[in-house]
Protein backbone atom coordinates (compact mmCIF):
# COMPACT_ATOMS: atom_id res chain seq x y z
CA UNK A 1 0.00 0.00 0.00
CA UNK A 2 2.83 2.40 0.86
CA UNK A 3 4.40 1.79 -2.59
CA UNK A 4 1.08 2.35 -4.37
CA UNK A 5 0.44 5.58 -2.49
CA UNK A 6 3.87 6.99 -3.44
CA UNK A 7 3.31 5.92 -6.99
CA UNK A 8 0.01 7.84 -7.22
CA UNK A 9 1.60 10.99 -5.77
CA UNK A 10 4.47 10.84 -8.22
CA UNK A 11 2.02 10.37 -11.06
CA UNK A 12 0.01 13.47 -9.94
CA UNK A 13 3.15 15.57 -9.62
CA UNK A 14 4.31 14.55 -13.08
CA UNK A 15 0.89 15.32 -14.51
CA UNK A 16 0.83 18.73 -12.80
CA UNK A 17 4.27 19.60 -14.16
CA UNK A 18 3.16 18.65 -17.66
CA UNK A 19 0.02 20.75 -17.36
CA UNK A 20 1.92 23.80 -16.13
CA UNK A 21 4.43 23.44 -18.92
CA UNK A 22 1.60 23.14 -21.44
CA UNK A 23 -0.16 26.25 -20.01
CA UNK A 24 3.06 28.24 -20.16
CA UNK A 25 3.45 27.28 -23.78
CA UNK A 26 -0.15 28.24 -24.59
CA UNK A 27 0.22 31.65 -22.92
CA UNK A 28 3.48 32.21 -24.79
CA UNK A 29 1.77 31.40 -28.10
CA UNK A 30 -1.16 33.67 -27.22
CA UNK A 31 1.21 36.58 -26.58
CA UNK A 32 3.10 35.99 -29.82
CA UNK A 33 -0.19 35.77 -31.72
CA UNK A 34 -1.31 39.15 -30.34
CA UNK A 35 2.05 40.70 -31.26
CA UNK A 36 1.72 39.34 -34.80
CA UNK A 37 -1.94 40.16 -35.38
CA UNK A 38 -1.85 43.66 -33.92
CA UNK A 39 1.74 44.63 -34.63
CA UNK A 40 0.71 48.04 -35.97
CA UNK A 41 -1.38 48.96 -32.90
CA UNK A 42 -0.34 47.08 -29.80
CA UNK A 43 -1.32 49.75 -27.25
CA UNK A 44 -4.82 48.37 -26.52
CA UNK A 45 -3.23 44.99 -25.72
CA UNK A 46 -0.40 45.97 -23.37
CA UNK A 47 -2.24 44.62 -20.33
CA UNK A 48 -3.10 41.35 -22.12
CA UNK A 49 0.49 40.90 -23.24
CA UNK A 50 1.79 41.52 -19.73
CA UNK A 51 -0.63 38.91 -18.43
CA UNK A 52 0.19 36.25 -21.01
CA UNK A 53 3.94 36.70 -20.74
CA UNK A 54 3.59 36.61 -16.98
CA UNK A 55 1.72 33.31 -17.13
CA UNK A 56 4.36 32.04 -19.56
CA UNK A 57 7.01 33.03 -16.99
CA UNK A 58 8.88 35.13 -19.55
CA UNK A 59 10.20 37.89 -17.31
CA UNK A 60 11.69 40.32 -19.81
CA UNK A 61 8.68 40.69 -22.13
CA UNK A 62 6.36 40.77 -19.10
CA UNK A 63 8.44 43.60 -17.62
CA UNK A 64 8.35 45.49 -20.92
CA UNK A 65 4.59 45.27 -21.36
CA UNK A 66 3.81 45.81 -17.68
CA UNK A 67 5.68 49.11 -17.89
CA UNK A 68 3.81 50.14 -21.04
CA UNK A 69 0.48 49.09 -19.52
CA UNK A 70 1.30 51.10 -16.39
CA UNK A 71 2.08 54.25 -18.39
CA UNK A 72 -1.07 53.79 -20.41
CA UNK A 73 -3.22 53.35 -17.30
CA UNK A 74 -1.61 56.42 -15.72
CA UNK A 75 -2.48 58.53 -18.78
CA UNK A 76 -6.11 57.42 -18.40
CA UNK A 77 -6.12 58.09 -14.62
CA UNK A 78 -6.67 54.39 -13.89
CA UNK A 79 -4.39 54.93 -10.94
CA UNK A 80 -4.70 51.65 -9.04
CA UNK A 81 -4.13 49.60 -12.19
CA UNK A 82 -1.18 51.83 -13.11
CA UNK A 83 0.50 51.30 -9.75
CA UNK A 84 -0.08 47.55 -9.98
CA UNK A 85 1.50 47.25 -13.45
CA UNK A 86 4.40 49.57 -12.63
CA UNK A 87 5.16 47.81 -9.36
CA UNK A 88 5.22 44.48 -11.20
CA UNK A 89 7.56 45.92 -13.82
CA UNK A 90 9.80 47.17 -11.03
CA UNK A 91 9.90 43.69 -9.43
CA UNK A 92 11.11 42.25 -12.73
CA UNK A 93 13.78 44.91 -13.30
CA UNK A 94 17.29 43.84 -12.26
CA UNK A 95 18.78 45.76 -9.33
CA UNK A 96 21.71 46.70 -11.53
CA UNK A 97 19.43 48.34 -14.14
CA UNK A 98 19.24 51.82 -12.63
CA UNK A 99 17.96 53.40 -15.82
CA UNK A 100 15.09 50.92 -16.04
CA UNK A 101 14.17 51.47 -12.40
CA UNK A 102 14.32 55.24 -12.90
CA UNK A 103 11.88 55.17 -15.81
CA UNK A 104 9.35 53.12 -13.85
CA UNK A 105 9.65 55.09 -10.60
CA UNK A 106 9.36 58.42 -12.44
CA UNK A 107 5.87 57.41 -13.57
CA UNK A 108 4.79 55.80 -10.31
CA UNK A 109 5.85 58.78 -8.18
CA UNK A 110 3.49 61.03 -10.14
CA UNK A 111 0.59 58.68 -9.47
CA UNK A 112 1.36 58.57 -5.75
CA UNK A 113 1.45 62.38 -5.81
CA UNK A 114 -2.00 62.54 -7.39
CA UNK A 115 -3.42 59.94 -5.00
CA UNK A 116 -1.84 61.62 -1.99
CA UNK A 117 0.13 58.56 -0.84
CA UNK A 118 2.93 60.63 0.66
CA UNK A 119 5.06 57.95 2.28
CA UNK A 120 5.14 55.90 -0.93
CA UNK A 121 5.84 59.05 -2.93
CA UNK A 122 8.66 60.05 -0.57
CA UNK A 123 10.34 56.65 -0.92
CA UNK A 124 10.17 56.75 -4.73
CA UNK A 125 11.55 60.29 -4.76
CA UNK A 126 14.52 59.30 -2.61
CA UNK A 127 15.47 56.52 -5.05
CA UNK A 128 14.90 58.76 -8.07
CA UNK A 129 17.22 61.41 -6.66
CA UNK A 130 19.96 58.78 -6.27
CA UNK A 131 19.55 57.42 -9.82
CA UNK A 132 19.03 60.75 -11.62
CA UNK A 133 21.88 62.28 -13.61
CA UNK A 134 22.25 65.54 -15.50
CA UNK A 135 18.96 67.19 -16.43
CA UNK A 136 17.07 64.37 -14.74
CA UNK A 137 18.61 65.42 -11.44
CA UNK A 138 17.14 68.90 -11.93
CA UNK A 139 13.73 67.38 -12.72
CA UNK A 140 13.79 65.32 -9.54
CA UNK A 141 14.81 68.31 -7.44
CA UNK A 142 11.81 70.12 -8.89
CA UNK A 143 9.57 67.22 -7.91
CA UNK A 144 11.07 67.43 -4.44
CA UNK A 145 9.94 71.08 -4.37
CA UNK A 146 6.42 70.03 -5.26
CA UNK A 147 6.42 67.38 -2.55
CA UNK A 148 7.67 69.89 0.04
CA UNK A 149 4.92 72.38 -0.85
CA UNK A 150 2.24 69.68 -0.70
CA UNK A 151 3.21 68.60 2.82
CA UNK A 152 3.38 72.23 3.97
CA UNK A 153 7.16 72.68 4.06
CA UNK A 154 7.18 75.94 2.12
CA UNK A 155 10.73 76.99 3.00
CA UNK A 156 12.16 73.77 1.55
CA UNK A 157 9.85 74.09 -1.45
CA UNK A 158 11.42 77.46 -2.27
CA UNK A 159 14.94 76.16 -1.67
CA UNK A 160 14.47 73.16 -4.00
CA UNK A 161 12.86 75.36 -6.66
CA UNK A 162 15.80 77.78 -6.57
CA UNK A 163 18.23 74.92 -7.16
CA UNK A 164 16.05 73.65 -10.01
CA UNK A 165 16.13 77.08 -11.68
CA UNK A 166 19.93 77.15 -11.54
CA UNK A 167 20.25 73.68 -13.03
CA UNK A 168 17.63 74.39 -15.72
CA UNK A 169 19.57 77.45 -16.81
CA UNK A 170 22.80 75.43 -16.89
CA UNK A 171 21.19 72.89 -19.22
CA UNK A 172 19.23 75.58 -21.15
CA UNK A 173 15.98 73.71 -20.51
CA UNK A 174 13.20 76.29 -20.85
CA UNK A 175 10.37 73.97 -19.78
CA UNK A 176 12.24 73.04 -16.64
CA UNK A 177 13.15 76.66 -15.87
CA UNK A 178 9.57 77.84 -16.31
CA UNK A 179 8.26 75.01 -14.12
CA UNK A 180 10.83 75.82 -11.44
CA UNK A 181 9.83 79.50 -11.38
CA UNK A 182 6.23 78.40 -10.98
CA UNK A 183 7.14 76.21 -8.02
CA UNK A 184 9.30 78.98 -6.53
CA UNK A 185 6.42 81.42 -6.79
CA UNK A 186 3.99 78.98 -5.22
CA UNK A 187 6.27 78.42 -2.25
CA UNK A 188 6.40 82.16 -1.64
CA UNK A 189 2.67 82.63 -2.29
CA UNK A 190 1.87 79.96 0.26
CA UNK A 191 3.72 82.07 2.84
CA UNK A 192 1.55 85.09 2.06
CA UNK A 193 4.25 86.99 0.17
CA UNK A 194 2.05 87.87 -2.78
CA UNK A 195 4.04 90.72 -4.29
CA UNK A 196 7.22 88.65 -4.13
CA UNK A 197 5.54 85.65 -5.77
CA UNK A 198 4.14 87.56 -8.75
CA UNK A 199 7.46 88.05 -10.64
CA UNK A 200 8.11 84.31 -10.62
CA UNK A 201 4.70 83.58 -12.14
CA UNK A 202 5.28 86.31 -14.72
CA UNK A 203 8.71 84.85 -15.55
CA UNK A 204 7.21 81.38 -15.97
CA UNK A 205 4.51 82.86 -18.23
CA UNK A 206 7.06 84.66 -20.42
CA UNK A 207 9.20 81.53 -20.80
CA UNK A 208 6.15 79.39 -21.57
CA UNK A 209 4.92 81.73 -24.27
CA UNK A 210 8.38 82.02 -25.79
CA UNK A 211 8.62 78.23 -26.14
CA UNK A 212 4.91 77.52 -26.87
CA UNK A 213 4.52 75.56 -23.63
CA UNK A 214 0.75 75.88 -23.38
CA UNK A 215 0.31 73.77 -20.25
CA UNK A 216 2.82 75.89 -18.32
CA UNK A 217 1.23 79.04 -19.77
CA UNK A 218 -2.08 77.91 -18.28
CA UNK A 219 -0.49 77.06 -14.94
CA UNK A 220 1.19 80.47 -14.83
CA UNK A 221 -2.01 82.37 -15.59
CA UNK A 222 -3.91 80.38 -12.97
CA UNK A 223 -1.33 81.23 -10.32
CA UNK A 224 -1.44 84.92 -11.25
CA UNK A 225 -5.18 84.59 -10.73
CA UNK A 226 -4.46 83.08 -7.32
CA UNK A 227 -2.56 86.23 -6.32
CA UNK A 228 -5.51 88.39 -7.40
CA UNK A 229 -7.84 86.18 -5.36
CA UNK A 230 -5.59 86.32 -2.30
CA UNK A 231 -5.51 90.11 -2.46
CA UNK A 232 -9.28 90.44 -2.88
CA UNK A 233 -9.21 91.46 -6.56
CA UNK A 234 -11.94 88.96 -7.32
CA UNK A 235 -13.04 90.26 -10.72
CA UNK A 236 -9.45 90.13 -11.97
CA UNK A 237 -9.04 86.64 -10.56
CA UNK A 238 -12.21 85.50 -12.31
CA UNK A 239 -10.99 86.89 -15.64
CA UNK A 240 -7.77 84.87 -15.35
CA UNK A 241 -9.61 81.72 -14.31
CA UNK A 242 -12.13 81.93 -17.15
CA UNK A 243 -9.30 82.32 -19.68
CA UNK A 244 -7.37 79.45 -18.14
CA UNK A 245 -10.40 77.15 -18.01
CA UNK A 246 -10.80 77.40 -21.78
CA UNK A 247 -7.08 76.77 -22.25
CA UNK A 248 -7.06 73.68 -20.04
CA UNK A 249 -10.15 72.33 -21.79
CA UNK A 250 -8.54 72.78 -25.21
CA UNK A 251 -5.48 70.88 -23.91
CA UNK A 252 -7.71 68.17 -22.35
CA UNK A 253 -5.78 68.84 -19.14
CA UNK A 254 -8.22 67.36 -16.63
CA UNK A 255 -6.19 68.10 -13.53
CA UNK A 256 -5.81 71.77 -14.44
CA UNK A 257 -9.45 72.03 -15.47
CA UNK A 258 -10.58 70.65 -12.13
CA UNK A 259 -8.25 72.95 -10.20
CA UNK A 260 -9.58 75.97 -12.08
CA UNK A 261 -13.19 74.99 -11.40
CA UNK A 262 -12.22 74.86 -7.72
CA UNK A 263 -10.71 78.34 -8.03
CA UNK A 264 -13.85 79.73 -9.67
CA UNK A 265 -15.98 78.13 -6.98
CA UNK A 266 -13.96 79.92 -4.30
CA UNK A 267 -14.24 83.28 -6.10
CA UNK A 268 -18.02 83.16 -6.40
CA UNK A 269 -18.24 81.92 -2.80
CA UNK A 270 -16.29 85.04 -1.75
CA UNK A 271 -18.70 87.12 -3.83
CA UNK A 272 -21.65 85.74 -1.87
CA UNK A 273 -23.00 83.74 -4.82
CA UNK A 274 -23.40 80.51 -2.88
CA UNK A 275 -25.58 78.65 -5.39
CA UNK A 276 -23.07 79.36 -8.15
CA UNK A 277 -20.24 78.29 -5.88
CA UNK A 278 -21.99 74.99 -5.34
CA UNK A 279 -22.41 74.56 -9.12
CA UNK A 280 -18.72 75.06 -9.91
CA UNK A 281 -17.50 73.06 -6.92
CA UNK A 282 -19.72 70.12 -7.85
CA UNK A 283 -18.18 70.10 -11.33
CA UNK A 284 -14.72 70.20 -9.76
CA UNK A 285 -15.61 67.38 -7.37
CA UNK A 286 -16.78 65.10 -10.16
CA UNK A 287 -13.69 65.76 -12.26
CA UNK A 288 -11.23 65.44 -9.38
CA UNK A 289 -12.77 62.19 -8.16
CA UNK A 290 -12.74 60.81 -11.70
CA UNK A 291 -8.96 61.26 -11.94
CA UNK A 292 -8.29 60.21 -8.34
CA UNK A 293 -7.00 63.61 -7.17
CA UNK A 294 -7.68 63.47 -3.42
CA UNK A 295 -6.45 66.97 -2.59
CA UNK A 296 -8.46 68.56 -5.39
CA UNK A 297 -11.57 66.61 -4.44
CA UNK A 298 -11.08 67.66 -0.81
CA UNK A 299 -11.00 71.34 -1.80
CA UNK A 300 -14.21 70.87 -3.78
CA UNK A 301 -15.94 69.19 -0.83
CA UNK A 302 -14.77 71.97 1.50
CA UNK A 303 -16.22 74.63 -0.80
CA UNK A 304 -19.47 72.66 -1.11
CA UNK A 305 -19.59 72.57 2.68
CA UNK A 306 -18.97 76.29 3.00
CA UNK A 307 -21.68 77.03 0.42
CA UNK A 308 -24.14 74.85 2.34
CA UNK A 309 -23.21 76.52 5.65
CA UNK A 310 -23.82 80.00 4.30
CA UNK A 311 -27.13 78.86 2.88
CA UNK A 312 -28.16 77.58 6.31
CA UNK A 313 -28.00 73.90 5.31
CA UNK A 314 -25.91 72.76 8.26
CA UNK A 315 -26.50 69.00 8.05
CA UNK A 316 -25.42 68.97 4.42
CA UNK A 317 -22.42 71.13 5.28
CA UNK A 318 -21.30 68.64 7.93
CA UNK A 319 -21.38 65.79 5.41
CA UNK A 320 -19.26 67.70 2.90
CA UNK A 321 -16.74 68.85 5.51
CA UNK A 322 -16.40 65.30 6.84
CA UNK A 323 -15.46 64.11 3.37
CA UNK A 324 -13.05 67.04 2.96
CA UNK A 325 -11.35 66.09 6.22
CA UNK A 326 -11.10 62.41 5.24
CA UNK A 327 -9.53 63.22 1.88
CA UNK A 328 -7.05 65.70 3.37
CA UNK A 329 -5.94 63.06 5.87
CA UNK A 330 -5.61 60.38 3.18
CA UNK A 331 -3.48 62.74 1.08
CA UNK A 332 -1.45 64.06 4.04
CA UNK A 333 -2.66 67.51 3.01
CA UNK A 334 -1.95 69.49 6.17
CA UNK A 335 -3.37 72.84 4.94
CA UNK A 336 -6.54 71.08 3.82
CA UNK A 337 -6.83 69.25 7.11
CA UNK A 338 -6.38 72.47 9.08
CA UNK A 339 -9.02 74.23 6.97
CA UNK A 340 -11.44 71.33 7.45
CA UNK A 341 -11.10 71.54 11.23
CA UNK A 342 -11.73 75.30 11.15
CA UNK A 343 -14.75 74.85 8.88
CA UNK A 344 -16.08 72.22 11.26
CA UNK A 345 -15.54 74.57 14.20
CA UNK A 346 -17.55 77.32 12.53
CA UNK A 347 -20.37 74.89 11.80
CA UNK A 348 -20.51 73.51 15.33
CA UNK A 349 -20.41 77.04 16.74
CA UNK A 350 -23.43 78.01 14.63
CA UNK A 351 -25.21 74.82 15.70
CA UNK A 352 -24.72 75.70 19.37
CA UNK A 353 -22.13 73.00 20.12
CA UNK A 354 -19.51 75.28 21.64
CA UNK A 355 -17.29 72.62 23.26
CA UNK A 356 -17.01 70.63 20.03
CA UNK A 357 -16.35 73.83 18.09
CA UNK A 358 -13.57 74.80 20.49
CA UNK A 359 -11.90 71.41 20.15
CA UNK A 360 -11.94 71.59 16.36
CA UNK A 361 -10.73 75.16 16.07
CA UNK A 362 -7.79 74.35 18.34
CA UNK A 363 -6.80 71.49 16.05
CA UNK A 364 -6.98 73.79 13.05
CA UNK A 365 -4.99 76.50 14.83
CA UNK A 366 -2.28 74.03 15.84
CA UNK A 367 -1.85 72.94 12.21
CA UNK A 368 -1.86 76.55 10.96
CA UNK A 369 0.84 77.58 13.41
CA UNK A 370 2.96 74.51 12.66
CA UNK A 371 2.79 75.40 8.95
CA UNK A 372 3.32 79.11 9.67
CA UNK A 373 0.31 79.63 7.41
CA UNK A 374 -0.92 83.16 8.16
CA UNK A 375 -4.12 82.82 6.13
CA UNK A 376 -5.12 79.65 7.91
CA UNK A 377 -4.27 81.05 11.33
CA UNK A 378 -6.32 84.19 10.67
CA UNK A 379 -9.35 82.02 9.79
CA UNK A 380 -8.85 80.05 13.00
CA UNK A 381 -8.47 83.18 15.15
CA UNK A 382 -11.72 84.72 13.89
CA UNK A 383 -13.56 81.49 14.68
CA UNK A 384 -11.89 81.36 18.12
CA UNK A 385 -13.06 84.91 18.70
CA UNK A 386 -16.65 83.92 17.97
CA UNK A 387 -16.46 80.97 20.36
CA UNK A 388 -14.85 82.98 23.18
CA UNK A 389 -17.39 85.78 22.76
CA UNK A 390 -20.26 83.29 22.90
CA UNK A 391 -18.78 81.98 26.19
CA UNK A 392 -18.42 85.55 27.51
CA UNK A 393 -14.64 85.24 27.66
CA UNK A 394 -14.23 88.78 26.44
CA UNK A 395 -10.47 89.21 26.92
CA UNK A 396 -9.76 85.99 25.02
CA UNK A 397 -12.21 86.96 22.26
CA UNK A 398 -10.59 90.37 21.84
CA UNK A 399 -7.11 88.83 21.70
CA UNK A 400 -8.20 86.35 19.02
CA UNK A 401 -9.86 88.99 16.84
CA UNK A 402 -6.88 91.33 17.29
CA UNK A 403 -4.48 88.59 16.21
CA UNK A 404 -6.61 87.87 13.14
CA UNK A 405 -6.70 91.58 12.28
CA UNK A 406 -2.92 91.89 12.49
CA UNK A 407 -2.39 88.82 10.34
CA UNK A 408 -4.73 90.19 7.66
CA UNK A 409 -3.01 93.55 7.77
CA UNK A 410 0.40 91.89 7.46
CA UNK A 411 -0.93 90.01 4.42
CA UNK A 412 -2.29 93.29 3.01
CA UNK A 413 -5.76 91.77 2.77
CA UNK A 414 -8.02 94.73 3.51
CA UNK A 415 -11.10 92.73 2.43
CA UNK A 416 -10.36 90.07 5.05
CA UNK A 417 -9.88 92.56 7.91
CA UNK A 418 -13.61 93.30 8.04
CA UNK A 419 -14.65 90.11 9.84
CA UNK A 420 -11.99 90.54 12.53
CA UNK A 421 -12.80 94.20 13.00
CA UNK A 422 -16.52 93.41 13.32
CA UNK A 423 -15.58 90.92 16.01
CA UNK A 424 -13.65 93.60 17.92
CA UNK A 425 -16.63 95.96 17.62
CA UNK A 426 -18.89 93.22 18.96
CA UNK A 427 -16.64 92.63 21.98
CA UNK A 428 -16.59 96.36 22.76
CA UNK A 429 -20.37 96.57 22.32
CA UNK A 430 -21.21 93.82 24.83
CA UNK A 431 -18.83 95.44 27.32
CA UNK A 432 -20.54 98.78 26.73
CA UNK A 433 -17.34 100.40 25.51
CA UNK A 434 -19.26 102.54 23.06
CA UNK A 435 -16.45 104.66 21.64
CA UNK A 436 -14.23 101.70 20.89
CA UNK A 437 -17.13 99.92 19.24
CA UNK A 438 -17.99 103.00 17.19
CA UNK A 439 -14.36 103.44 16.06
CA UNK A 440 -14.24 99.93 14.61
CA UNK A 441 -17.64 100.36 12.96
CA UNK A 442 -16.55 103.61 11.32
CA UNK A 443 -13.65 101.81 9.65
CA UNK A 444 -16.04 99.10 8.42
CA UNK A 445 -18.52 101.66 7.08
CA UNK A 446 -15.70 103.43 5.25
CA UNK A 447 -14.78 100.12 3.62
CA UNK A 448 -18.42 99.54 2.65
CA UNK A 449 -18.48 102.84 0.75
CA UNK A 450 -15.90 101.54 -1.72
CA UNK A 451 -16.89 97.87 -1.52
CA UNK A 452 -20.72 97.86 -1.25
CA UNK A 453 -21.04 94.14 -2.02
CA UNK A 454 -18.63 93.17 0.78
CA UNK A 455 -16.86 90.78 -1.60
CA UNK A 456 -14.32 88.66 0.21
CA UNK A 457 -15.94 89.15 3.62
CA UNK A 458 -16.64 85.75 5.16
CA UNK A 459 -19.88 86.62 6.95
CA UNK A 460 -21.50 89.81 5.55
CA UNK A 461 -24.69 89.22 7.53
CA UNK A 462 -22.79 89.25 10.85
CA UNK A 463 -20.90 92.38 9.82
CA UNK A 464 -24.15 94.19 9.01
CA UNK A 465 -25.72 93.03 12.28
CA UNK A 466 -22.80 94.21 14.44
CA UNK A 467 -22.73 97.60 12.72
CA UNK A 468 -26.49 97.96 13.19
CA UNK A 469 -26.31 97.05 16.88
CA UNK A 470 -23.51 99.52 17.60
CA UNK A 471 -25.16 102.35 15.70
CA UNK A 472 -28.56 101.61 17.29
CA UNK A 473 -27.03 102.62 20.61
CA UNK A 474 -25.28 105.75 19.36
CA UNK A 475 -26.81 106.94 16.07
CA UNK A 476 -30.27 105.56 15.30
CA UNK A 477 -30.60 107.26 11.91
CA UNK A 478 -27.40 105.68 10.62
CA UNK A 479 -28.45 102.37 12.17
CA UNK A 480 -31.60 102.47 10.06
CA UNK A 481 -29.54 103.14 6.95
CA UNK A 482 -27.31 100.13 7.63
CA UNK A 483 -30.37 98.01 8.31
CA UNK A 484 -31.88 99.03 4.97
CA UNK A 485 -28.66 98.16 3.16
CA UNK A 486 -28.51 94.79 4.92
CA UNK A 487 -32.14 94.05 4.05
CA UNK A 488 -31.51 94.92 0.40
CA UNK A 489 -28.39 92.71 0.38
CA UNK A 490 -30.26 89.70 1.77
CA UNK A 491 -33.28 90.11 -0.49
CA UNK A 492 -31.08 90.54 -3.57
CA UNK A 493 -29.17 87.35 -2.79
CA UNK A 494 -32.37 85.45 -1.99
CA UNK A 495 -34.05 86.58 -5.22
CA UNK A 496 -31.39 84.77 -7.24
CA UNK A 497 -32.33 81.47 -5.60
CA UNK A 498 -35.01 79.81 -7.70
CA UNK A 499 -35.60 77.03 -5.18
CA UNK A 500 -38.09 78.11 -2.47
CA UNK A 501 -36.78 75.82 0.31
CA UNK A 502 -33.24 77.02 -0.39
CA UNK A 503 -34.31 80.65 -0.25
CA UNK A 504 -36.11 80.09 3.04
CA UNK A 505 -33.10 78.29 4.45
CA UNK A 506 -30.87 81.25 3.57
CA UNK A 507 -33.23 83.80 5.12
CA UNK A 508 -34.55 81.82 8.08
CA UNK A 509 -32.03 79.13 9.09
CA UNK A 510 -29.07 81.50 9.26
CA UNK A 511 -29.52 83.17 12.65
CA UNK A 512 -27.93 86.54 11.75
CA UNK A 513 -30.08 86.80 8.63
CA UNK A 514 -33.18 85.99 10.62
CA UNK A 515 -32.28 88.62 13.21
CA UNK A 516 -31.59 91.30 10.59
CA UNK A 517 -34.93 90.68 8.90
CA UNK A 518 -36.74 90.79 12.24
CA UNK A 519 -35.02 94.08 13.13
CA UNK A 520 -35.96 95.53 9.75
CA UNK A 521 -39.59 94.47 10.26
CA UNK A 522 -39.68 96.02 13.74
CA UNK A 523 -38.19 99.25 12.49
CA UNK A 524 -40.80 99.62 9.78
CA UNK A 525 -43.63 98.64 12.13
CA UNK A 526 -42.53 101.33 14.59
CA UNK A 527 -42.44 103.92 11.83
Amino acid sequence: MHYLFKHVLLRDVAYDIQMRSRLRELHHRAAEAIETLYADELAPYYADLAYHYGQAERDEPERHYAFLAGKQAASEYANEAAVRFLSRALELTPQSDHEGQYQILAVRERIYDLQGYREEQRRDLQILLVFAQGEDKAKMILRQARYAETVGNYTDAVSFAQRAVQLAQRYENIRLEASAHLRWGRGIWRQGQYEEAAPHFQKALALARRADLHDIEANSLRNIGNICWSQGRLDEAMAYYQEVLCLYQSLQHKKGEGATLNNIGLVVLNQGEYVQARHYSEQARQLKEAIGDHIGAGIAYATLGESARRLGQYDEALIHQQRALQLSQIAADSPGEGQAYINFAHLYYLMGQRAVAEEHVQRGLTIAQALQDMNLEADAQVCRGHIHLDAERFAEAEAAYARALKLRQDLNQSHRTVDARAGLAHVALVQEEWERARAHVEVILSYMETHPNLDGVEDPGLVYLVCYRVLAVMHKARAAEVLAVAHHYLQTKAAKMKDDPLRRSFLENVAVHRELLAAYQRHHTEK
